[in-house]
């Protein structure tokens, strides 16, 4: 049995960072995508998950996140584009935020100078 929580978290320190996080899983979901569209553009086989965790090793640490949070959106983009069935699928922009797998996630979400 799995269970899964949903937070949803108003602070005003926390919307910085979490926009940041998000940034950063959509540059993930992008970089899949264009790796997709580069191998059907020259009539390669498709990457698979394994090819894109290969492919996105030692991203983490530029991007900030988590290697099991990249690694999460690499195996959802697969199963989308399977569920799917389509070539490619839709860019993420800035201005869509999407959803971040919470692997190992910590956010400050007090201030430490109001501790007594």
């Amino acid at each position: 049995m799995v269970r899964t929580y949903r937070y949803r978290i108003k602070d005003s320190t926390a919307a910085p960072k979490l926009n940041e996080l998000a940034r950063s899983c959509n540059f993930v979901w992008n970089f899949c995508n264009e790796s997709q569209e580069h191998a059907l553009r020259w009539n390669q086989r498709w990457p698979t998950y394994q090819d894109w965790c290969k492919l996105t090793t030692g991203s983490s640490k530029e991007l900030g996140l988590h290697s099991q949070t990249v690694q999460a959106v690499c195996e959802q983009y697969e199963t989308r584009r399977k569920q799917f069935k389509k070539r490619k699928l839709r860019w993420r922009g800035k201005r869509s935020p999407g959803w971040i797998p919470f692997q190992d996630f910590r956010l400050e979400l007090c201030n430490p100078n109001y501790l007594i």
